[in-house]
């Protein structure tokens, strides 16, 4: 942040603290005690000049030229972290805490406006105007106000405003500028003030900006009177005189221009239809069946966008609500089943709010023949007409089948002993194929080798249950860190394979191509592409295929780790701590503690209710020596018998509380000899049994 005061310039330096830079010499005022390992959060200046700060774990401060001062009292915290200061013309202060909301130092006097009031507990920018009116922005919803007697009033969409707000800034002219992430929107504060909506302004790109994004905490009024705005491609001046010129919107007037069947133009008189002496529209339009795609072309007169027209429609008799603000000059709807329309368009501003002066068009479709009540009355009549004549055929068809029946018999021998030479001969070509698809498959897979580059203390237990898998893991080194993935995919055998073909691709681009480094982001875009690519709305009878994954981020340098998992939990064994233990369960297994990282309840894809909910990951530290395992299902749910054990039967599951036993058993053997441990007791577990599920088990030592 950069304050200007005349002949000084202060800076603030987040790793540093303040300097003042005075008769081209920098000077650091920063030695205060207080600003020991206390980042400066913001800094206002007062009409005296004195600079009041706001620390990101400390008290306020207030800075008269020569020497600092802190504001104490019993309301303020210590150890609260303050975002921004903002110091008001009547000598009032005003502070933005995460923990307490909006808080009024007037002297002694504290008003505190907690977040219950608040629309959002999340404020992004400060400003207090010439009328000591406190205007704040709200993550998520828009911009509010603060009056001096602690009036709160709220500006949401219906004044104009978009939700994601970055910054604001009240001129002298008492308009408000609000910088938001698709342009900057001018209000009236006047007319806000008492209760009329107005007109909120947009400039955008179209109007000179750099670009639409713009940054936070930066808008800015100079001596002149225009406004300063840094965007993410510059910073652009705006003048503000002409900007304001035209501040109240005049709806354009929507009109209709002609009416298209099949994208073509039609002469409706010469169809047999009067036209509209007004609209030149056709009138009392009726259509046949087949006539059922029109395109209606819109025009408008605006005295004020000459470029764009915005609108909304909607069909009745077709559609409930409106559309969406559009521009566009067509109109187009397809497929329109038989009956009574109107189309109604409303003239908008490009905020969506819309006149309440409205065009129609009326027109209809008639019903196919096959669908009046004529044909229905021949339909009756020739049903029972052929169903007298069915029975008398019938009899006679009786006596002959029954003559014919043997013939067929004999053909029909014959027919299956050939097909089942053909199938037989298709089954050998379907295995061959299936075959040859496994050695792509296992191409894909990583090697022992490719496994130890990343990880050299390390071991892969990966067993098929079929010929190719529904299972898949895959090991990675993206710049500083290292990334292990496991898998189970819907289904095994060829559906799980493809599947495993299609989510080792999302996660190869979320990971290498994308390079997205944080694991709950690779998990959202991998679901929002299994979503996209099976195409799932979450209609009953549509796909519901996906994945259960794990995936673990370790960073070598900072020996920090990130875990994320959807169904599949993966484990932990060694020095570890976390930022956060509410989905880390701990197992006291003899004496050994086992860290269980709790996966979100929900797979790689749409969940079982049809829906989806953003992933969140477990983070924390991980010293050397530290052994992680991720896994699929396929080892805990193999039936087999326990060996040793009277009357255990067989059909019984390894289960997971066996397996995280056997993982503190072995855990001190080498990680070549804990995959070899693991395999052989699966081996003897299962026996002669089936194997019910893919196997997939990764282990590794950091």
């Amino acid at each position: 942040q950069v304050l200007c005061q005349n002949d000084s310039v202060l800076v603030v330096n987040y790793g540093s603290g303040l300097f003042k830079r005075i008769n081209g010499q920098w000077k650091d005022i920063s030695s205060y005690k207080e600003f020991i390992n206390r980042p400066v959060s913001r800094i206002s200046a007062d009409q005296n000049r004195h600079l009041w700060i706001a620390l990101q774990d400390g008290p306020p401060m207030k800075y008269d030229g020569n020497s600092y001062s802190l504001i104490r009292s019993d309301e303020l915290e210590e150890k609260n972290h303050y975002e921004f200061i903002e110091a008001s013309k009547n000598g009032s202060i005003w502070l933005s805490s995460r923990k307490t909301g909006l808080i009024r130092v007037n002297g002694s006097d504290i008003d505190i406006i907690g977040f219950e009031k608040l629309p959002t507990g999340k404020i992004s920018d400060l400003f207090s105007d010439q009328e000591n009116n406190l205007w704040f922005t709200c993550q998520g919803f828009g911009i509010g106000l603060v009056t001096p007697d602690l009036e709160i009033k709220l500006f949401g969409e219906e004044y104009g405003f978009p939700q994601d707000v970055r910054s604001i800034l009240v001129d002298r002219n008492g308009y408000l500028w609000v910088g938001a992430k698709n342009g900057v929107f001018v209000l009236n504060t006047k007319l806000a003030l008492n209760d009329q909506y107005g007109y909120a302004m947009h400039i955008s790109t179209n109007e000179g900006l750099p670009d639409d994004q713009c940054l936070p905490n930066q808008l800015v009024e100079d001596s002149d009177g225009n406004i300063w705005v840094a965007t993410k491609r510059g910073i652009a001046e705006i003048d503000s005189k002409v900007a304001l010129r035209n501040s109240t919107f005049i709806y354009p007037k929507i009109h209709i221009e002609s009416v298209k069947m099949f994208f073509k133009d039609v002469n409706w008189k010469d169809k047999g239809f009067e036209i509209d002496k007004k609209t030149y529209l056709p009138q009392n339009l009726t259509l046949q069946p087949n006539e059922n795609q029109l395109s209606f072309v819109i025009n408008s007169v605006s005295i004020q966008n000459q470029k764009n027209t915005f609108y909304r429609y909607r069909l009745n008799g077709l559609e409930v609500e409106f559309s969406p603000v559009s521009s566009g000059p067509l109109i187009t709807y397809h497929d329109l089943r038989p009956g009574e329309y109107t189309l109604v368009i409303k003239p908008c501003d490009v905020q969506g709010i819309c006149s309440d002066e409205e065009t129609r068009f009326s027109f209809k479709i008639l019903k196919p023949f096959y669908k009046t009540w004529w044909f229905y009355t021949l339909l009756f009549v020739l049903v029972n007409g052929s169903f007298f004549i069915i029975i008398r055929i019938r009899d006679k068809s009786l006596l002959r089948n029954q003559q014919l029946l043997e013939q067929r018999v004999a053909r029909r021998t014959l027919e299956i002993e050939t097909q089942k030479r053909i199938i037989e001969e298709n089954n050998r070509d379907i295995t061959d194929s299936i075959k040859y698809a496994k050695r792509i498959q296992l191409a894909m897979v990583p090697t022992e080798k490719d496994v130890k580059k990343v990880f050299e203390d390390s071991f892969a237990i990966y067993l098929p249950k079929n010929i190719v898998s529904g299972d898949f893991f895959m090991v990675n080194q993206v710049n500083q860190s290292k990334v292990i993935t496991v898998a189970d995919c819907t289904g095994h055998g060829v559906p799980g394979a493809m599947m495993s073909m299609l989510g080792y691709g999302l996660f190869l681009e979320a990971i290498k191509d994308k390079t997205i480094e944080t694991g709950e982001a690779v998990f959202n875009f991998v679901s929002r592409s299994v979503i996209n690519q099976l195409k799932q709305n979450g209609n009953e009878g549509g796909s519901r295929d996906g994945m259960d994954a794990s995936t673990f981020i370790y960073k070598n340098e900072t020996q920090e780790f990130e875990f994320v998992g959807a169904h599949n939990s993966g484990y932990l064994i060694g020095d570890a701590s976390f930022e956060d233990e509410t989905h880390v369960v701990k197992h006291q297994i003899d004496d050994t503690i086992l860290y269980e990282l709790k996966a979100n309840k929900q797979p790689l894809g749409i969940n079982k209710l049809g829906g989806t909910a953003p992933f969140s990951s477990i983070r924390g530290i991980a010293k050397p020596g530290t052994k992680v395992y991720l896994m699929t299902d396929g080892y805990a749910d193999q039936f087999g018998t326990i060996l040793g054990e009277e009357n255990s039967g067989t059909g019984k599951k390894f289960r997971i509380k066996r397996l995280r036993e056997k993982l503190v058993e072995i855990q001190d053997l080498p990680m070549a000899d804990q995959h070899k441990e693991l395999h052989t007791t699966m081996s003897i577990w299962k026996g002669a049994l089936e194997q019910v599920d893919d196997i997939t088990l990764i282990g590794v030592k950091l």
